[in-house]
């Protein structure tokens, strides 16, 4: 569905993503066109591709940041070796995975070069807290242990929620069956990461958010949009702020203050006017993700669950609104 895809792409592009894995994606064969609404002009990618309307993954990856020249695929699985453009930075593997796939965990690790990441959606858990009810199949939990204690890996501690999925009914179901698992090696290469969950949106699953390093924010810059020109209120707002006196100073001075005067002026006028895209989009994701976190510990009334079934199509129609935003952005 192309307005999903849009949701996807809007949401690496607002975290920054440098790389993403996805499963279950239902492609059975990516195409350019389809490739450009799904992500970023600058990532190369490796496929695993759905048996008809099921399955699939995706795992790709900023070609600014990583290069990759070492990719496979097996049967429910999908692995790359990322090497920095960075030197900084230490190489390291990742293997997005989806379904029951204990049975070749073993092989997937025995296979991949070190550090390894291991993450992905595992269609079962291994500990009854990870599920909000006490319908447990014992011996596949049994048997998940027994490979991740054979593969001898830490699971990463997920941030800010108990559960990743819901199968979104009046009285849900709710599972941790998104995980992330990796080897000693990887955890002293990136002993600073941090995972966590964000709004699930337009999907029952809760996206990871994975951190490798923790950054500190760089303030922003002014960002002129062509579109605002066309706008009421952009002529007068630039013609009042341009006007103010800045006496005193040389012609080069009084160009710099004039300019600067009318940036913080733009910035004044377009959060209040022009924001409301971005405003409302990012309310609607929080009020997904609080009412997503609600769930695990309640029922929803009926009014919440209106309100979340609402939420998540508004989602789809002001992502789809930010991405007309963009298009204006990239043919300035």
């Amino acid at each position: 569905m192309r307005a999903r895809r849009l949701v996807v792409r809007e949401l690496l592009l607002r975290e920054g993503a440098a790389v993403i894995g996805m499963v279950e994606t239902k492609i059975a064969d990516l195409s350019p066109a389809m490739t450009r609404e799904l992500m970023p002009a600058m990532f190369d990618y490796v496929l695993l591709p759905s048996a008809g309307a099921s399955g699939g993954i995706l795992v790709a990856w900023d070609t600014g940041a990583w290069s990759s020249a070492n990719q496979s695929t097996g049967q429910f699985s999908a692995s790359v070796r990322l090497e920095p453009v960075d030197t900084a930075l230490v190489p390291w593997s990742l293997t997005v995975v989806y379904g029951p796939v204990h049975d070749s965990l073993r092989t997937v690790r025995d296979a991949a070069l070190e550090p390894l990441l291991i993450c992905g959606d595992f269609n079962m858990i291994y500990q009854a807290r990870d599920k909000s009810n006490n319908r447990l199949n014992l011996r596949a939990m049994r048997d998940f242990r027994r490979a991740l204690d054979a593969m001898q890996v830490d699971e990463l501690v997920l941030h800010s929620r108990l559960y990743t999925w819901s199968n979104e009914r009046r009285q849900p179901t709710l599972e941790r069956i998104d995980r992330a698992f990796a080897m000693t090696s990887w955890l002293e290469a990136f002993p600073c990461h941090h995972l966590r969950s964000l709004s699930s949106q337009c999907s029952d699953h809760a996206p990871l958010l994975l951190n490798l390093h923790h950054n500190s924010w760089a303030k922003p810059r002014f960002r002129f949009e062509g579109f605002w020109a066309r706008l009421p209120g952009f002529q007068e707002i630039v013609a009042q702020a341009w006007a103010m006196p800045v006496g005193g100073v040389d012609a080069c001075r009084a160009l710099d203050i004039k300019f600067r005067l009318t940036a913080k002026a733009l910035k004044n006028w377009s959060r209040e006017h022009v924001g409301s895209v971005r405003q409302q989009l990012f309310m609607a994701k929080e009020l997904i993700a609080q009412l997503d976190i609600a769930q695990e510990r309640r029922l929803l009334s009926d009014e919440e669950c209106s309100m979340r079934r609402d939420l998540k199509r508004r989602c789809l129609g002001l992502a789809s609104m930010a991405r007309t935003i963009a298009r204006h952005r990239s043919r300035i």
